[in-house]
């Protein structure tokens, strides 16, 4: 064992301070979720206005589901130029 060893350095405390970045007022909806969401409505709205035609009703109610599912702004991804 030798005598002269080493003092450990004490604990350093490191403080970390992250300032907000203000990005900016929120972007207006792009053509594709308007277009979406317009197209949505009225799906929705024929599909409670179509009760005396059951296939039609039944057609819509499958559509607003797998609308639901998907979600229109899922797909602007795959559509968006890289």
């Amino acid at each position: 064992m030798s005598a002269a060893t080493e003092p450990t350095p004490p604990p350093t405390t490191e403080v970390r301070t992250t300032i907000p970045v203000y990005a900016g007022p929120p972007s207006p909806p792009t053509v594709m979720e308007t277009t979406g969401s317009a197209v949505k409505g009225l799906l929705v709205a024929a599909r409670d206005g179509s009760d005396l035609f059951l296939p039609l009703k039944a057609a819509l109610v499958g559509v607003v589901a797998l609308w639901d599912l998907f979600d229109v702004r899922h797909f602007a991804l795959l559509t968006s130029s890289f």
